[in-house]
C-alpha cells in the first residue's frame, strides 16, 4: 500500500509537468519492467527505485528533476543499473527572509551592481575559469537566470560570483535550482529559473541589495543587455527592443528581440535586461535567451509573464516584495 501511494504521487508529478516539447524534467518509470520496486534509503527510510536523474544527494525525489551529479550519492541496491533508492518527499524551500537584504537597487547607469556570473564544473571543487551564463541577484542569496542555463548545467556543480560585491572573487555554491514549470526547451517560452546560494552575498555598504523588478513594464524600447568578455568581465550593450522573437521560425508569448545599437554586441544567456522605469532608474524587465547573432540581434524574454510564479517562489522563501520591487 505504501509503495502504491508513492507511485500515485510520482505519477501525478509526471503528468502535470510533461507537456509538448517542454523539458522532460522527470522520468519516473519505476523500473524497466514497469513495476514499482520498494527499497530502503541510506537514511533507513522507505523508498522506491527510480532513475538516478530524479533524486538528489539526500535521496529525495525532486519535482524539478536532477540538480546534482550522481557521484555525490551513495550506491544503494536497486536491481536496475542507474537506479537509485529515493523517497517521494519534497524538499522544502529554504527560509531566507529579509534579515540580510535591504531594498533593491535600480541603477542610474550601465554598471550592474547585482549582476551574477554563473560557473559550472564537473568536479566537486569550483575551479572553472570562465563563466557560462549570467543572472540577477534578488535579495541576499537568490538568483534569477534562464532555465536553459540550468539545463546546460544539469549534471554539473553550479556556483556563482558577484563581481561588484564586497567579495568579488568569492565562490557561492548553489544549493537549490528550480525550472519554471512552463519552460519549453524548444521555443524557450518561460525561460526563467531560480537558484539559491548557500551563503548571503556581502556588500561594502551594509546589507545585500539586489535587482529591482518591474513586472508591469513590457519589454520594449531602449534597454541594456549584459554579457561578459573573454576575461569574464561583465559588460553592457545598448539594445533597441521590440516585442516578438528575432526568428521567423517561431516565437513565444513572452519573447522580445533586442537589436544592437552599440559598438559591439556582447550579451550572455541569462543576462539581465534593464529598461528605464522613469527618466533615470533602470529596472529588471527581462533576461537574454541567447547570445548576439550575426545580425547583431539577440532573443530576450519578458519577465512580466512569469510574475505569478516568481512571486510565489520568493514568497515560499519568505522574501517580501519590498526586497525586489
Amino acid at each position: 500500500m505504501v509503495a502504491l501511494t508513492l507511485l500515485v504521487v510520482i505519477f501525478s508529478l509526471v503528468t502535470t509537468t510533461l507537456q509538448g516539447a517542454r523539458i522532460q524534467r522527470l522520468d519516473l518509470t519505476p523500473n524497466r519492467a514497469g513495476r514499482t520496486v520498494s527499497c530502503t534509503t541510506k537514511n533507513n527510510m522507505q523508498g522506491v527505485c527510480v532513475h538516478e536523474s530524479v533524486c538528489n544527494e539526500e535521496h529525495t525525489i525532486l519535482p524539478g528533476g536532477v540538480i546534482d551529479d550522481s557521484d555525490f550519492r551513495e550506491k544503494r541496491p536497486c536491481a536496475s543499473q542507474g537506479d537509485w533508492c529515493c523517497t517521494s518527499g519534497v524538499i522544502p524551500h529554504p527560509q531566507i527572509g529579509a534579515a540580510h537584504s535591504d531594498k533593491c537597487i535600480a541603477p542610474e547607469n550601465d554598471v550592474c551592481p547585482w549582476c551574477v556570473l554563473l560557473y559550472n564544473v564537473v568536479d566537486v571543487k569550483p575551479i572553472a575559469h570562465r563563466p557560462f551564463c549570467l543572472g540577477a541577484l534578488i535579495g541576499s542569496k537568490v538568483i534569477i537566470t534562464a532555465s536553459t542555463c540550468l539545463l546546460a548545467a544539469q549534471k554539473k556543480m553550479l556556483y556563482a560570483q558577484v563581481p561588484n560585491s564586497a567579495n568579488p572573487g568569492k565562490n557561492y555554491t548553489i544549493i537549490r535550482r528550480q525550472f519554471h514549470p512552463d519552460y519549453n526547451s524548444g521555443s524557450h517560452e518561460y525561460d526563467f529559473g531560480i537558484v539559491v546560494m548557500e551563503n548571503d552575498v556581502a556588500f561594502d555598504k551594509g546589507k545585500s541589495r539586489g535587482a529591482c523588478i518591474d513586472f508591469q513594464k513590457p519589454l520594449e524600447g531602449d534597454c541594456l543587455g549584459y554579457g561578459f568578455d573573454s576575461n569574464g568581465k561583465i559588460t553592457s550593450t545598448i539594445l533597441k527592443v521590440k516585442r516578438s522573437s528575432c526568428s521567423k521560425n517561431g516565437s513565444s508569448i513572452d519573447a522580445a528581440c533586442g537589436v544592437n545599437v552599440d559598438s559591439v554586441c556582447i550579451v550572455a544567456q541569462g543576462g539581465p535586461v534593464l529598461c528605464p522605469k522613469n527618466s533615470r532608474d533602470l529596472y529588471l524587465v527581462g533576461l537574454a535567451r541567447g547570445v548576439c547573432n550575426n545580425d547583431d540581434q539577440v532573443t530576450l524574454g519578458g519577465i512580466s509573464h512569469s510574475m505569478k510564479w516568481i512571486e510565489e517562489e520568493l514568497e515560499l522563501m519568505n522574501i517580501s516584495k519590498d526586497v525586489y520591487t
